[in-house]
């Protein structure tokens, strides 16, 4: 009895600790006794109240407000995105360096973020210069290019072509921008910005090509068709790749085999078949009771007679 009452005590005990530390957020995360859809439900209405707060230049309160919501929902990319804002408003620019990291990492974990590509340029662009601006000693920028480098990522590369360009190394901006174009030629954005800035320093020919990649990856983007008008290159079908253009319809599977035996070919000689199908074209049709009238016979031809002699 002892015993069974003991072992029932402890289930008791274990089973009250489970509930308490569920509600907690000793198990499943902070946020309490709260369902994950009801957490995520939070975080669009303290990311408005951040940006209310953002807009009033209340940056700190901004802060906070994206804090709070990226801990209801960590895949909030872009809530990330606006506190690095608010951390690099304070000056507070090693907080907003990983702040933009962390809303590039978060982005993809979500099908609305993997579709979001304006929001990644937008999020790689402020992150460099960022960058550009405050990595005096060059630390952040050498990690960068050693991922990229060891990574061999696209992004990677497109991030460190625009802190080369915010600083105004153009070569080394090109030189990350064509690696980046090498990792990924599928991917439309790279190509964009690759060509946009090759027109930007002038490399006509160059951005001309790019851009031609970039309008057979999407022939719907504004920059592009416009830069291509002004390199005196017109939009249209002739741009894209050949793979891409409509074909005609051609047949499936193995051509079937031709008996050639029933075509005359040159001035071969017709079958045995073939004649005796034909009728005599020289005898007419016998009338009836009448034999049958015999084919007119060749004249006999002329004697030859010498030449007389002299």
């Amino acid at each position: 009895m002892i015993d069974n009452s003991s072992r029932s005590i402890r289930q008791l005990f274990i089973g009250v600790s489970l509930s308490a530390a569920m509600c907690f957020g000793v198990i499943g995360g902070a946020g309490g006794c709260s369902s994950s859809s009801e957490m995520i439900n939070h975080s669009p209405s303290q990311r408005a109240e951040g940006i209310r707060q953002y807009e009033e230049g209340n940056y700190a309160d901004a802060a906070g407000s994206f804090r709070q919501a990226i801990r209801s929902d960590p895949r909030d990319y872009k809530s990330q995105f606006y506190l690095a804002q608010s951390y690099e408003n304070l000056k507070q620019y090693q907080q907003a360096i990983q702040a933009y990291k962390a809303s590039l990492d978060a982005q993809p974990r979500t099908l609305a973020g993997k579709e979001d590509k304006e929001q990644q340029i937008a999020t790689i662009k402020a992150l460099a210069s960022c960058i550009a601006k405050s990595d005096t000693n060059n630390a952040e920028t050498n990690l960068i290019e050693q991922a990229a480098k060891n990574g061999k990522q696209a992004q990677d590369w497109l991030l460190l072509a625009n802190i080369h360009r915010d600083r105004g190394d153009a070569d080394s901006a090109l030189d990350a921008y064509n690696r980046a174009a090498l990792s990924d030629p599928k991917d439309f954005i790279v190509v964009k910005e690759y060509a946009l800035y090759l027109e930007q320093v002038g490399q006509q020919q160059r951005a001309a090509q790019q851009l031609k990649k970039a309008y057979s990856l999407n022939q719907n983007d504004d920059q592009v068709n416009n830069a291509l008008r002004r390199l005196n290159v017109i939009p249209g079908p002739g741009l894209k790749d050949e793979r891409a253009l409509v074909k005609p319809p051609l047949p499936q599977g193995p051509l079937p085999e031709v008996e050639w035996s029933k075509f005359r070919i040159g001035g071969s000689k017709p079958t045995a078949e073939a004649t005796a199908a034909q009728p005599a074209a020289s005898a007419a049709p016998a009338a009836p009771g009448q034999p049958a009238a015999e084919a007119p016979a060749m004249p006999p031809a002329a004697p030859q007679t010498s030449a007389p002699r002299d």
